[in-house]
C-alpha cells in the first residue's frame, strides 16, 4: 500500500476530528489539508470559533493545539469526489482511529464521505450513530466545487455542539 497522500492528525484529548473524503489535486501538491485557494475549510473553522486566528494551509499542524485532528476516508489516493470510488476508501482504519483516540466529534467535511464511512444516505448535521463516545457529524462540503450547495448554518451548529458537550 502506498503511504498517505497527507498524514493523519491524530492526539489524545481532541475535541474534533475532521474527515475529508480525500485530498484535492491542489491539498496533494502542496502537502497541505484543503488547500485549494477556493476552498472554505480554514475560514469557516476560525468564523465558528475553533481557532484564535486564520490558519493557511501550509500551517495545518497546528490545529492539534486546538483540540483539532484532520484525516482523510481515502489516504492513498487524490483528485475530485467526482470520480472517486467507495472501494477507495479505508472505513475500517478509520473506525480503528476512532476507537483509539476517542474524540469529542467525527465531522465529516462532505455528504460523500460520510455516506460511505456510515453505509446509507446522510442529512447535515448530528447523525443518530455513535462511535463509542464520539458523535458524528456530516457537514457542507467546503469545496469550491460545492458552492451551489454551500451552507454554513450546520458548521454553527457543529461549533454550538462543541460549546455545549
Amino acid at each position: 500500500m502506498p503511504d498517505p497522500v497527507l498524514p493523519d492528525l491524530f492526539c489524545h484529548d481532541l475535541k474534533v476530528i475532521f474527515c475529508g473524503s480525500r485530498p484535492g489535486d491542489i491539498s496533494a501538491k502542496r502537502k497541505a489539508y484543503y488547500a485549494h485557494p477556493g476552498n472554505k475549510f480554514w475560514s469557516i473553522i476560525y468564523e465558528i470559533g475553533l481557532l484564535p486566528r486564520l490558519y493557511r494551509s501550509q500551517e495545518y499542524e497546528l490545529v492539534r493545539q486546538q483540540g483539532i485532528g484532520l484525516t482523510d476516508l481515502g489516504k492513498d489516493s487524490y483528485g475530485q469526489d467526482k470520480g472517486w470510488k467507495a472501494t477507495e476508501t479505508d472505513v475500517l482504519r478509520l473506525r480503528s482511529q476512532i476507537l483509539k483516540w476517542q474524540p469529542q466529534v467525527l465531522a465529516f467535511t462532505s455528504k460523500t464521505s460520510a455516506q460511505y464511512f456510515l453505509g446509507r444516505k446522510v442529512q447535515y448535521g448530528l447523525q443518530s450513530e455513535k462511535m463509542g463516545n464520539t458523535f458524528i457529524f456530516a457537514l457542507p462540503s467546503t469545496s469550491g466545487a460545492n458552492r451551489g450547495h454551500w451552507d454554513k448554518v450546520f458548521w454553527f451548529e457543529l461549533a454550538q455542539f462543541l460549546k455545549n458537550n
